[in-house]
């Protein structure tokens, strides 16, 4: 799955199908001050039932 988030500093949500899978792999494109970096806290996996 693909998302892109807005670029804002307030929580975001993305829902999808399930999917069997070990691992999320998280990437920063870019930055929401337009740094070379990007930072990520809280990102919180909900598993289907």
């Amino acid at each position: 799955m693909r998302c892109l988030f807005k670029k804002e500093k307030q929580a975001q949500r993305v829902e999808g199908d399930a999917i069997a899978a070990r691992y999320v792999l998280v990437r920063n494109i870019s930055e929401v001050s337009g740094n070379d970096f990007g930072s990520a806290a809280d990102i919180a996996v909900i598993l289907a039932k």
